[in-house]
């Protein structure tokens, strides 16, 4: 769910500061409509020709982005320029209540390929924990979007994509005090906001006078956004809004085997920083996840942890000044009354990195509750032979009935899609895992007969245990499936590009695995994707 896109991006958005202009945007009210854009001529934050994009790029070490390994550098040079606004929206929190958000509309300019009408992605990001997060600011090279913004104005606006993409509730200048993280209800619901937003936005801008909307809509996001995606895509289906395609790239769909697997001692990378914003998140909104911090939080963190995350501290200042631990998500051999769960502290040798005696962030009386409840209450794909849903209703410990709400196998959310969909990921993630998420997905899709579908592992190195897969589909023609299986092989050769720098299980690719090597290679897979179902 952590993404932090480096490759040469940062220098990317490093030109794009300099062609860019910095202006102040007006204050945001508190509340507004849902889906409301609260400036009808909203701030054109930069303007740049392809030219400029490719020749800046090019010589702040950004030229990497348009020779990708196994891409011809005809499919990703850009042929467009780029006008990126501030959209600032009314929305909702995570309890409901009205609030305000911020985000980017990118708008395709130039010749042909470029304006007349253009269909729009839809882009969701990945976790952050920096609460300063703005992807239309690329006036600021030391924007924690520089890395996502870079890729998504490269790979969808410079190809004549129009890309809309919020920054969530409770990021940059929003008025909700907390992020609603992995909310399917409201992260999909502020989608729909935005994407409405931007649509009242697109005719009052400059470049609207010669770019339209085309009516086609493709949905897809990193990570957390993976998440915000395939959720987004059941939102829309159940409510009428007509999607193209959908492609879901690394995302945690299946949120009740997910924590079962991490509560059971397969800790992920990144877990200490997830567990704060999904605490926070599930509390505001429900209610009951605790009823004092410390039933959650070992009291040598739990002071503030409520409000921590997203917050104005980098990751190094709060492994630092030790307002989280750095890996350590449980208690390491517990013993005592807690000896039962010694053989699951860690579960084996690779997941040592998330356990230490004392200095660990999850009470273990707290692990053992959900543990307990996911012992008499399992979920439907571990109790019986194949993909099923999770467990509705019988389960009893809060937090768990949190997930299975949010759980996008869930009755509450799940519908057979009606569009192409594709998921994307590596199958070695230490991260967003593969088997519980992307694998189990992919499985009750077959389960329930969906007929356009399809999966991609971009790990197809000799190093994935999990049987790499290069391209698999269902129900998409012939000539759908071909192209796409030859632009997956670039995804993969993109992938092993940064992989081979690495030995799994080494520190270094832990930490980029997921947040480096992977978004890539599946968002120009994504792209690769989306072309076969656009209209020319």
């Amino acid at each position: 769910m952590h993404l932090k896109t480096r490759l040469t991006l940062l220098a990317l958005s490093a030109m794009l500061a300099a062609c860019g202009t910095k202006n102040s945007s007006p204050t945001l009210p508190t509340s507004a409509a849902p889906g409301t854009l609260l400036f009808s001529n909203p701030l054109r934050v930069a303007s740049l020709t392809a030219a400029d994009f490719q020749t800046q790029a090019t010589a702040n070490g950004g030229g990497a982005l348009f020779t990708l390994p196994g891409v011809t550098t005809t499919y990703n040079t850009p042929k467009c320029g780029i006008d990126i606004h501030y959209l600032q929206y009314g929305t909702v929190g995570g309890a409901g209540e009205p609030t305000t958000a911020t985000g980017a509309l990118m708008i395709p300019t130039g010749g042909a390929g470029c304006t007349g009408p253009r269909p729009i992605v839809l882009y969701a990001h990945g976790t952050t924990t920096s609460k300063n997060y703005n992807i239309a600011d690329i006036t600021d090279p030391s924007n924690p979007a520089a890395g996502e913004l870079g890729l998504v104005a490269a790979l969808f606006a410079a190809q004549g994509y129009i890309v809309v993409a919020p920054n969530y509730a409770g990021y940059d200048k929003s008025a909700l005090s907390y992020h609603p993280y992995l909310n399917a209800q409201q992260q999909s619901t502020e989608m729909i906001n935005i994407l409405t937003a931007a649509r009242t936005a697109l005719p009052n801008t400059p470049a609207g006078a010669s770019t339209s909307d085309s009516g086609q809509l493709f949905v897809t996001g990193y990570s957390q956004g993976g998440h915000v995606a395939m959720a987004t895509l059941q939102a829309m289906q159940k409510q009428g809004i007509p999607v193209t395609a959908g492609v879901t790239m690394s995302g945690p769909y299946s949120m009740s085997l997910f924590g079962d697997s991490i509560f059971g001692g397969n800790v992920i990378v990144g877990g200490t920083l997830f567990t704060p914003l999904l605490s926070t998140s599930y509390q505001m909104a429900y209610g009951n996840v605790y009823n004092s911090v410390t039933d959650l939080y070992n009291p040598l963190y739990a002071n503030g942890i409520a409000s921590l995350l997203p917050g104005s501290l980098s990751e190094t200042q709060l492994f630092s000044e030790g307002k989280l631990p750095q890996s350590a998500l449980f208690q390491q051999d517990p013993g005592g009354a807690y000896a039962g769960l010694d053989s699951i502290s860690p579960a084996s040798a690779a997941f040592a990195f998330g356990f230490d005696p004392t200095n660990y962030l999850v009470q273990t009386s707290y692990r053992a509750g959900y543990l307990a409840d996911a012992e008499s209450n399992p979920d439907q794909t571990t109790a019986h032979t194949g993909y099923m849903p999770p467990t509705p209703t019988s389960t009893t410990f809060p937090l768990r009935k949190d997930l299975i709400l949010n759980d996008l196998r869930s009755p509450a959310n799940y519908v057979n899609p009606s569009m192409p969909v594709m998921m994307c990921g590596g199958g070695m993630d230490p991260t967003v895992q593969f088997q519980p998420n992307t694998t189990v997905m992919d499985g009750l899709f077959a389960a329930a007969g969906v007929s356009t579908f399809a999966e991609l592992d971009v790990d197809a190195t000799a190093n994935n245990t999990q049987g790499p897969k290069t391209f698999t589909s269902t129900g998409l023609t012939a000539l759908q499936a071909g192209t796409m299986a030859a632009y997956a092989q670039g995804a993969q050769e993109i992938f092993a590009g940064g992989a081979a720098n690495y030995t799994p299980g080494t520190a270094a690719f832990e930490e980029n695995y997921h947040g480096t090597f992977v978004p890539p290679a599946c968002t120009f897979a994504a792209r690769a994707f989306f072309q076969q179902f656009q209209q020319q």
